[in-house]
C-alpha cells in the first residue's frame, strides 16, 4: 500500500512537470501510461494532485522535484520513446 502511494505521488509529480511544459506527445503518452498502471480511483487522484500542486505545490524545491525536473527537460525525447514503448 505505502508502496503504491509513493508511486502515484512520483507519478503526480512526473506528470505534473510534463504538463507544465506543455510536451504535447509526452503529455499523451504518460497520461496513457498512468491509466494502464492504476486503477480508475488511484488515476482520478493522480489528476487531483495535479490541480492541487498548480494551486500551492509544496514539492517544487525538494530535491525529488528538482530531480525530476532536471531530468524531463535534459532528455524528453528518451522519456517519449519509453513511454511509446511501454
Amino acid at each position: 500500500m505505502n508502496s503504491t502511494i509513493s508511486n502515484v505521488k512520483i507519478d503526480s509529480i512526473i506528470y505534473f512537470i510534463i504538463h507544465k511544459q506543455d510536451v504535447k506527445p509526452l503529455v499523451i503518452l504518460f497520461n496513457d501510461h498512468i491509466k494502464k498502471k492504476y486503477s480508475k480511483k488511484r488515476y482520478l487522484l493522480i489528476k487531483f494532485l495535479i490541480e492541487a500542486y498548480s494551486i500551492n505545490n509544496f514539492y517544487e524545491n525538494t530535491p525529488i522535484y528538482t530531480f525530476i525536473e532536471h531530468f524531463v527537460n535534459t532528455y524528453p525525447n528518451l522519456l517519449i520513446k519509453i513511454y511509446m514503448w511501454n
